[in-house]
């Protein structure tokens, strides 16, 4: 979920104690996904979304998404003996979102797609998921970011809320910037506990997000098609 404040500049960043995003700092796993960030930038000679980019398709081939590219390879050769580095510090201190630190640290967005801090995004999802997991049903928990990003909300949410609720949760998002909804892709595929989710290219104020929607069709393809032929939703019709 994206939010519209603004970013601090990664000068600043990284004159804080660990170097980080607003109001917090950059977890461990960030950092190695930072140095990972940079070797791509040093073997493409790219840099910004471009060299973000390629970082996301690497991991994408390591997390069995989809094949690495030959143009990739140079890179993934200074990437993947960081992985190891990365494995330790996700298992140390849980797993967030290194791409979306790097995305952030970078200041990779537009002036109005600031990926939203982790103790916003935890209040916020205890507040409303947290309230719903404490309800007695035994029907499904259905959760829906419609501006998921790199996939925050849905990340925390499955952390907290997994080991209590396990396969009655779901995680829905939608995600209108081709290459955030790719990381979100990656990140899900880390971080889903083996929930399932469905997450799903295109823009939310014009698409179907009903549960029963043909829409979760064409969710989690590394591919999309082009979601203006996908089904709208009917008040955007009659808009």
């Amino acid at each position: 979920m994206c939010a519209s404040f603004r970013s601090p500049s990664s000068t600043a960043l990284s004159r804080s104690p660990v170097g980080g995003e607003r109001g917090s700092a950059v977890s461990r796993a960030g950092q190695v996904a930072l140095r990972m960030y940079e070797e791509v930038c040093r073997a493409t000679g790219e840099s910004g979304r471009e060299a973000f980019n390629c970082l996301v398709r690497i991991w994408a081939d390591i997390v069995r998404i989809r094949p690495l590219q030959e143009k990739d390879r140079p890179a993934a050769d200074r990437v993947i003996p960081l992985m190891p580095d990365l494995v330790r510090a996700i298992e140390d201190e849980g797993f967030f979102d290194p791409l979306g630190e790097v995305f952030a640290v970078n200041g990779l967005g537009a002036k109005d797609q600031i990926l939203t801090p982790e103790p916003i995004v935890r209040f916020i999802v205890e507040q409303t998921v947290g309230k719903a997991a404490e309800e007695p049903r035994r029907q499904p928990v259905r959760v829906l970011d419609p501006c998921t990003g790199t996939g925050r909300f849905l990340i925390v949410t499955a952390r907290l809320y997994a080991p209590a609720l396990g396969p009655r949760l779901h995680l829905y998002g939608v995600e209108l910037d081709l290459e955030l909804y790719r990381a979100c892709l990656v990140n899900m595929r880390l971080a889903s506990f083996s929930l399932p989710y469905r997450i799903l290219y295109g823009d939310a104020l014009m698409l179907d997000l009903g549960a029963d929607s043909p829409n979760w069709a064409f969710a989690n393809r590394w591919d999309p098609p082009d979601w203006r032929k996908l089904k709208f939703s009917r008040f955007s019709q009659t808009k």
